[in-house]
């Protein structure tokens, strides 16, 4: 992981679902059920095991869906396919967001999930989004800690870091540094729907992944069967929004949590504030400002991630000297979105102009004085005025022919807020959506009993719970 861009990584982030897996459900039930579409032209031979129950293949794809018979590309697929001793009720192909990030952890952890009875029938099928995982990743771009130049050199200094960077991937990927985006990504869905041999697609798409999702049914409205979309983003791709609206929702949680270990709701050190800023402070020392903030917005994006946040604090107040073990051993199993590619498709879809260098400036300094701690997971503001792809806009998103599709927003959701749900419910004429009162970033793999049950009766029926239907 790029240690100074993890705040440009997590400001920029509209990442996988949260939760994590079970980790149950390994007895003999959970046995291989190997043929997806006998009869089809793709049939079963064209997957082969990969670890555990996970089967993959890849299929080619055109680099330039305008140019079908050009150069071609691979995409890596994985499969978690239904469980023996049920009836094949339909594939999922699943996204867990990002943009950038593969498909396979995330279908293990939801595979794992159906321990407790979720989608047994249905065979699970992941991608690896063109630029990322196993579908051509390549390592490019830089290693700088932006808020050490946009100190030195201004907003000036940052752009002309994006713009480097920038260059560096373009060289590094060649024609696939143009072709990343959402507008590409939604016609490979396509291309993964027939080659499994679907008339209709059935999506579950978490976060970035309902973008992909309200897109292709805006392109495909006649291809849509059961489309779901957990944590649904803005309809309108706007970067400076997004930033803006994530930071003001880090702010508010981080308070939240500050305010509950003042009243005892959570259990905190005394002075849970004080001890706040003393860790602040030590990474100001370190020039670890940046790691300071995706620790923050990495805690507070997961189910259980106040008591987390508490339990840092705690640790921190008893052992300060254990700074370095305490805080990077957080990333220790994380993950993240390819930053590149992350950057790279929220630049090409953008659908508004990029802010002027004095309007970032002005941007930032309103950041700054707000929260000294938290602003430099701002500094991503400036991203798209210095990387430069080829745009390829993505319109504001509805879907008017689709069917009906569901939506879950989360009323504590730091990445996507429910705000952005609201907006994308009023967008796709006819969907559903549902509140849902967990912590953390996603409902679909935090286990809640409600969620798991309208899954299982959208997938199979197409059922929908009434809109405005709710989940504690």
């Amino acid at each position: 992981m790029k240690r100074g861009r993890w705040a440009g990584w997590a400001a920029l982030a509209l990442a996988a679902c949260g939760g994590e897996p079970s980790g149950e459900g390994t007895g003999a039930e959970r046995d291989l059920v190997t043929d997806l579409d006998p009869n089809g032209e793709q049939n079963a031979a064209a997957w082969q095991a990969c670890g555990g129950r996970i089967e993959c293949r890849s299929i080619e794809v055109p680099l330039d869906h305008a140019d079908p018979d050009g150069a071609t590309i691979e995409l890596a697929l994985a499969r978690a396919p239904h469980w023996e001793g049920y009836d094949l009720r339909g594939v999922i192909v699943v996204n867990p967001g990002g943009p950038g990030a593969p498909g396979r952890p995330f279908l293990e952890a939801l595979d794992a999930r159906r321990a407790v009875g979720l989608l047994r029938g249905f065979d699970l099928v992941s991608f690896d989004p063109r630029g990322t995982g196993d579908s051509g990743a390549v390592l490019c771009g830089g290693d700088t800690v932006l808020k050490d130049v946009f100190e030195s050199r201004g907003t000036v200094g940052l752009i002309s870091v994006y713009e480097s960077d920038a260059a560096d991937c373009a060289q590094r990927m060649g024609p696939l540094f143009d072709h990343l985006g959402s507008q590409d990504v939604v016609r490979d869905m396509d291309l993964i729907r027939a080659a499994l041999g679907q008339d209709q697609l059935n999506f579950l798409g978490g976060s970035y992944g309902t973008r992909l999702a309200a897109l292709y049914a805006s392109v495909y409205p006649e291809r849509v069967r059961a489309f779901v979309l957990d944590g649904p983003v803005r309809p309108v791709a706007d970067l400076a929004e997004l930033v803006d609206d994530q930071f003001e929702a880090l702010l508010a949680a981080v308070s939240e949590v500050l305010g509950d270990c003042a009243s005892g709701a959570l259990d905190c050190p005394p002075d849970a504030r004080t001890v706040f800023d003393d860790l602040w402070n030590q990474s100001v020392a370190r020039g670890a400002e940046d790691i300071f903030v995706g620790v923050c917005q990495q805690l507070l994006s997961s189910p259980d991630g106040r008591e987390s946040l508490a339990g840092l604090l705690y640790e921190f107040w008893l052992f300060p000297e254990l700074w370095d073990d305490i805080v990077l051993s957080i990333f220790a199993d994380h993950t993240p979105a390819d930053v590149a590619v992350n950057q790279t498709v929220h630049c090409s879809d953008q659908s508004v102009p990029n802010p002027a260098p004095d309007t970032i400036s002005a941007a930032l300094a309103a950041y700054a004085e707000r929260s000294p701690e938290l602003w430099p997971m701002t500094l991503t503001l400036a991203t798209c005025a210095g990387w430069h792809v080829a745009p390829n806009p993505v319109p504001p998103l509805a879907a008017p022919g689709a069917p009906p599709m569901l939506l879950i927003g989360g009323e504590h959701d730091i990445l996507t807020p429910f705000p952005f749900a609201e907006q994308m419910h009023a967008a796709l004429t006819g969907s559903v959506l549902v509140r849902s009162g967990h912590h953390g970033h996603g409902a679909v793999l935090v286990g809640l009993p409600c969620i798991d049950a309208m899954l299982e009766s959208f997938y199979t029926t197409l059922e929908l719970p009434a809109d405005g239907a709710s989940c504690p």
